[in-house]
């Protein structure tokens, strides 16, 4: 039981000299640095600590008590502690230690210093079938542990599993996980990433060890041909095809007809024909010394290295909202996107991936404005579906700055031939191929996004005598597309009267004292668009912060996570999750 190896700590942290970044924080013999972090959730950071004693490099998660707001949130912890105490082997992510203090909760756990499977995945794409292997081998291993301690992890995917210095893979994230002492409601609740999530727990909220046996299967779908079996545009087509579309394998990538056999097996829709894990044990695929003493060598996609820009990480990550796709990092249980300043994948050391190639910096600036004017026009559209707004012409005008924003981004970009991001090395990125392809890319949207603009402005003409009574915001009314700091502080003001002018008139429709309750439908939307106003003003004002440092821009916002937003069913809760985040930056 955790119960037994918890410590309880009665006092603060203490702490050592230094500037307010590279001060050291003590937890008993354990320290880390502000400057050391590499994760962050809705209610934790995680920073890359030391034990003071062995020299060992650990995790330390430190949640702050006063953002579990809910039972659930507490009930959530208790959990995730709970299974990580009981478990031991080399597959799970180890915790050494948990400490108590008035304001927080810190666990001290395993430094996985490879980062974790899916943003592996997401730089090299797929792995070969040996390697995957591998990892499968692990995940099986793993799961088989947690089947006998009656523990449901309810959240395995790629970004769950790190990776260790020799790249053996480590189930992580137990934040949703449940043991044989959860309480009642807390299996029911429903949780997990809607492409991992099995037909039962999609559609009904109904979660078992089969649930997994299914991640499990989806995962290795994923790690071996680069895509997930199933790809929908929201999650009620995601069910259907689930349990309508007969499992298919890209023909593009060869693999054994004993790799298919397992992948089939673990993707059986019937829960009840769906296999076990002693099946999976034993299954040829996975099975034999040979392969286990291959997991116990470094694989050789540790000693690849990314040329890719490196994503910090995330340690219980929250939930990205709805938005064109379903994607691989969105939870399901909190709308809290990403903050810009603190990105929320999956708990990495950052440098563990080098970047070899100055091409790649350039092309990961250049994206992340693409992706901005992606989740900029994803807002747009929102905005022009509400009817919230009650002070006159205010969804005009927030309209009006959106599109404007896309615009202003999208003439940089169409420019971009004349180095218009000011990129260095640029010239000799010029000749490349995939200059050449990100030109074609941006025409495309530039010609999209100039219709939208053209439309929404000659409707806004209708309003114009009126609109133009506001000086400030009639400085900003124009067809001038040259990127000026003062049009950002024009709009934060129209922004922030905004977020709270609709976060009112949702809490006046809405009144509900139960989380797990799904919203009415026809509030899903405002609370959607809710969501991504408190997103975009974070990522308004860290435009201002790094005006005219396009590259900066992209390393804090993890624009490219943003942009791909999760479609889910909204509780309740999410709404108040929300309502937090606005408490928690002062809108």
């Amino acid at each position: 039981m955790y119960l037994a190896q918890k410590q309880m700590y009665s006092q603060h942290p203490s702490y050592t000299n230094g500037s307010s970044q590279n001060v050291k924080k003590m937890i008993e013999n354990f320290s880390y640095g502000l400057h050391q972090q590499i994760g962050k959730g809705f209610s934790s950071k995680v920073y890359k600590g030391q034990n003071e004693v062995t020299g060992e490099t650990v995790a330390i998660k430190v949640i702050d008590k006063a953002l579990l707001k809910t039972p659930l949130h507490h009930a959530l912890l208790q959990s995730e502690i709970e299974a990580l105490s009981t478990l031991d082997s080399q597959y799970i992510m180890k915790l050494y230690k948990v400490f108590q203090t008035q304001n927080n909760t810190y666990l001290i756990t395993e430094f996985c210093e490879n980062g974790d499977l899916g943003s592996k995945l997401t730089k090299i794409g797929k792995f070969p079938e040996q390697q995957a292997q591998n990892v499968i081998f692990g995940m099986v291993k793993a799961y088989k542990l947690l089947k006998q301690n009656g523990i449901i992890h309810r959240d395995i995917k790629p970004a769950n599993v790190l990776l260790s210095a020799c790249g053996t893979p480590k189930l992580a994230d137990f934040g949703f996980a449940t043991t044989p002492n959860s309480p009642p409601l807390l299996p029911n609740v429903n949780v997990g990433s809607p492409l991992y999530m099995s037909p039962q727990a999609l559609k009904n909220n109904k979660y078992s060890d089969k649930s997994d046996i299914w991640a499990i299967g989806v995962s290795a779908f994923e790690i071996i041909f680069g895509q997930v079996p199933w790809q929908a545009t929201s999650e009620k087509e995601l069910a259907q095809k689930m349990v309508s579309v007969p499992l298919s394998f890209p023909s593009s990538t060869k693999v054994s007809q004993e790799c298919k056999e397992f992948i089939k097996r673990c993707l059986v829709v019937g829960e009840q024909e769906r296999a076990s894990i002693d099946e999976l044990e034993k299954h040829p695929w996975i099975r034999g010394p040979e392969l286990a003493f291959q997991v116990n060598k470094q694989p050789a996609l540790m000693k690849q290295k990314t040329l890719e820009q490196p994503k910090e990480g995330k340690e219980n990550s929250a939930k990205k909202l709805p938005g064109d796709s379903i994607h691989r990092s969105g939870k399901k249980h909190t709308t809290q996107i990403t903050k810009p300043l603190g990105q929320q994948s999956k708990q990495t050391e950052t440098s563990c991936f080098e970047i070899k190639s100055n091409s790649t910096n350039i092309e990961y600036t250049i994206m992340s404005q693409i992706n901005f004017c992606k989740y900029l026009f994803r807002v747009a559209n929102l905005i022009e579906s509400t009817n919230l707004f009650r002070t006159d012409l205010l969804r005009d005008k927030l309209l009006f700055f959106a599109i404007k924003n896309i615009m202003i981004k999208m003439y940089k970009l169409k420019d971009i031939d004349s180095n218009s991001l000011d990129i260095q090395g640029f010239d000799a990125y010029k000749a490349s191929n995939q200059f050449q392809s990100i030109q074609i890319t941006i025409q495309q949207n530039f010609t999209k996004y100039q219709s939208y603009f053209k439309n929404i402005w000659s409707s806004l003409q209708q309003n114009k005598n009126e609109l133009s009574i506001d000086k400030k915001f009639d400085a900003v009314f124009d067809e001038n597309f040259t990127e000026f700091e003062s049009f950002y502080i024009i709009f934060n003001s129209v922004l922030r009267q905004a977020i709270k002018e609709l976060q009112k008139e949702i809490d006046r429709k809405l009144g509900s004292d139960d989380l797990s309750k799904s919203l009415p439908i026809d509030m899903e939307k405002d609370v959607v668009l809710l969501d991504y106003l408190v997103t975009y003003f974070q990522l308004s004002q860290l435009t201002l912060e790094t005006f005219n440092k396009p590259y900066e821009f992209a390393q804090k916002s993890k624009i490219e996570h943003i942009a791909e937003g999760s479609p889910v069913r909204l509780t309740y809760g999410h709404f108040i999750e929300i309502k937090n985040k606005m408490s928690d930056l002062e809108v």
